[in-house]
């Protein structure tokens, strides 16, 4: 009887408390440092104050000449800095209203969390190139030969035009509804920026993610926690319409998720390669490369996609029609925090 009353007393502590208080501690160090240590985070000071704050300067992210003329908080000021999420402010926000979700995603596999900060592609390439430019043992090919050039970009979508990347000048879009070039239903980045502003984590987007970064072939996976994983040999069309359908279902294991943007496949790229691991192999037998349905260039009516192609040790940024499917390219999702 004492043993029971004991347990009953001292109730073991749920998946998401115990990731909350064990795993996210190393997960937001870990995020923190690759932002900072590749230049996508500065240490500002803001005036009359001595402690320098980790977080995105605009002028020096150039978010300025970001086709935004200005972004305004709710007191209608201009913003000059995004503060980094602290620790503190993301579990508070995973163990407050929406705790059962979050511990629901847990036990579906979402255990890793990544934060990327809302700001111009074209860092997030630099800050690749540089990375993958530190691990040669990565370029080097079977003949010993080092790939000096390791990012491929097709220039018809991820040329720069004076200065600036598509998501800058609001061809690329985020948060799709349809790929429609008439009616697509998303937004521009600048108004991305904006709507983080109403969000507990104003400059950033923080997800939860299955904890393997890889995409799992067609017919290779094991459902986790009832929810059937994401598979490659899809289109980008066919993957936002299954989410969408499945979200629209009571019950449905997918409700909260967001399928992959570009931004988001960088930021986790950026993070593998800096442990010295490539994901995005489509020539990998567990893995593929990874189509971004969270994004659309509304001009040219393609989505985007990442890989890394072993034969030139290079990673490929490329684009394609939204109906077109192979077995090595797929998607995957993450739970949005917020």
């Amino acid at each position: 009887m004492k043993e029971f009353l004991t347990s009953q007393l001292f109730e073991q502590p749920s998946t998401l408390d115990r990731w909350t208080n064990e795993q996210l501690p190393k997960q937001y160090q870990e995020n923190a440092l690759i932002l900072e240590r590749t230049g996508l985070l500065d240490k500002y000071q803001v005036e009359d104050e001595k402690l320098k704050l980790l977080g995105i300067k605009m002028s020096k992210m150039g978010i300025a000449n970001f086709a935004i003329d200005e972004v305004l908080d709710n007191n209608g000021e201009q913003v000059e800095y995004f503060p980094f999420p602290t620790e503190a402010q993301i579990k508070a926000e995973l163990t407050g209203t929406k705790k059962e979700f979050y511990e629901t995603k847990m036990k579906q596999g979402f255990t890793r969390i990544q934060i990327t900060p809302i700001i111009p592609i074209r860092l997030m390439i630099k800050a690749l190139e540089t990375e993958l430019k530190k691990h040669p043992e990565l370029l080097t090919d079977q003949n010993g030969n080092i790939q000096n050039n390791p990012i491929n970009r097709w220039e018809e979508v991820y040329k720069l035009d004076k200065g600036q990347g598509l998501d800058e000048t609001g061809e690329l879009v985020y948060l799709v509804k349809q790929f429609n070039k008439n009616n697509h239903g998303g937004i521009t980045k600048k108004e991305l920026l904006q709507k983080s502003l109403s969000s507990p984590f104003p400059g950033y987007f923080i997800e939860l993610k299955q904890e393997d970064a890889k995409i799992p072939r067609k017919g290779t996976s094991q459902p986790i926690g009832g929810r059937a994983q994401i598979e490659a040999g899809k289109s980008p069309e066919q993957y936002l319409n299954d989410l969408q359908t499945a979200q629209q279902e009571n019950n449905s294991p997918y409700q909260g998720e967001s399928l992959t943007t570009v931004d988001s496949r960088l930021i986790e790229i950026l993070k593998e390669i800096s442990k010295g691991k490539i994901i995005g192999d489509y020539q990998d037998s567990k893995d593929a490369g990874c189509w971004c349905p969270g994004n659309y260039f509304k001009t040219h009516g393609n989505v985007p996609y990442l890989n890394w192609n072993r034969d030139v040790r290079r990673c490929n940024l490329n684009r394609f029609s939204s109906g077109f499917s192979n077995s090595v390219n797929g998607s995957s999702a993450a739970a949005m925090v917020s």
